[in-house]
């Protein structure tokens, strides 16, 4: 079931032209600031359809290409940012299946592994447990969500999600288990980042952004 929602995932990503082409976009300008900032490259005149433009002022040239560039971050963001929500929860669940960082046991209906000592919850009473899924919320602010389900005195049924919060710390999960834990989720960051071609091609326009943004605020012979 899994790898057919990664296959769909994967399908409708190379399918998305508006998100390819903004990527393209994205990463063309880049390039062409790029070069200027380290090359030291000039563009000397401009071709329209209609008339024929000369730069003569080169400084002008490199901020109205900044400016294109933090624009089409924007917009490549807003289409891109569902993509990065399913690529986390793809690598995310293979992250789960690691019985060193977290099993539940179906016999006994215990929880084993890393992540245990923070969940601290029996599976008899929350059977939900086995479908614990790891959420990110912020920069540094991770948890554990599991479905749950409450009856009240009427009969009616309540269905609702338990959050786990992984930076409240105690004698059994301490901060430095935490930062363990944030090792763990980089290792299948880069892991996923190696062995899936989605994440560069979904990642590199960013790059691309990113390196021409420093060419300009740090001068290249800074380097050489």
């Amino acid at each position: 079931m899994e790898q057919e929602q990664e296959n769909s995932f994967i399908a409708k990503f190379d399918s998305d032209d508006k998100l390819i082409s903004k990527g393209k976009m994205l990463a063309a300008i880049s390039m062409i600031l790029i070069a200027l900032e380290v090359t030291g490259a000039t563009i000397k005149e401009a071709n329209t359809f209609l008339f024929k433009i000369d730069f003569a002022n080169q400084n002008g040239v490199t901020f109205l290409l900044l400016g294109a560039i933090i624009y089409l971050a924007v917009r490549y963001l807003n289409y891109a940012q569902p993509y990065h929500h399913q690529l986390f929860l793809i690598w995310s669940r293979r992250m789960m299946l690691d019985r060193e960082l977290f099993h539940f046991n179906p016999h006994d209906d215990c929880i084993s592994g890393f992540l245990s000592d923070a969940i601290g919850v029996y599976g008899g009473d929350e059977p939900g447990i086995r479908e614990a899924r790891y959420v990110k919320s912020g920069l540094f602010r991770r948890s554990i969500v599991y479905p749950t389900k409450h009856q009240g005195e009427d009969g009616e049924v309540e269905f609702y999600d338990v959050h786990i919060n992984l930076c409240s710390f105690n004698e059994k999960w301490t901060s430095k288990m935490y930062l363990k834990l944030l090792a763990i989720e980089f290792k299948y960051r880069v892991l996923a980042f190696v062995k899936h071609r989605e994440h560069l091609d979904l990642l590199g326009p960013y790059i691309f952004a990113i390196v021409s943004v420093i060419s300009v605020l740090v001068p290249w012979g800074n380097f050489t």
